[in-house]
């Protein structure tokens, strides 16, 4: 679990980002660290590699996918100070073709705070686990 200061430090991180090695044939046997890593990138402000996190046709409701990532690294980098994601509650599940973990996360930044129950939804696309759905339940 990531904390204010990343249980990932930047070398495994970036180690990470350059190997792709938390990447297998069974991709999404390892969502939990892909979760961490979703987690790591956006609190580090490393817009391509968040996003590189969603599946190539992901899009929000009402929003095509270009439109989405646009929106997405516009809202990531307006906070010239910090970004910190909380992850408490994890409930992971399964089945066949997807991972699922629904959590209560807590977003803080310098400008904005707020927290709410989501679920995101990993698939394993070309090998590689992948979010491809990301709900909001309550907040």
């Amino acid at each position: 679990m990531l904390s204010m200061k990343s249980s990932v430090s930047k070398e495994v991180a970036d180690a990470m980002i350059a190997s792709q090695t938390y990447r297998s044939n069974n991709a999404c046997q390892k969502a939990e660290l892909t979760f961490d890593f979703w987690r790591y990138a956006w609190m580090t402000k490393k817009v391509d590699l968040y996003l590189a996190q969603y599946a190539p046709d992901f899009a929000s409701e009402n929003m095509s996918h270009a439109a989405w990532k646009a929106l997405r690294a516009e809202r990531i980098n307006a906070p010239k100070g910090y970004i910190w994601i909380g992850a408490e509650n994890k409930t992971w599940s399964n089945n066949a073709k997807q991972y699922q973990v629904t959590f209560k996360q807590n977003y803080k930044s310098n400008l904005y705070q707020d927290t709410v129950i989501k679920t995101l939804v990993f698939e394993d696309i070309g090998g590689k686990c992948l979010i491809t759905k990301e709900l909001v339940i309550s907040s």
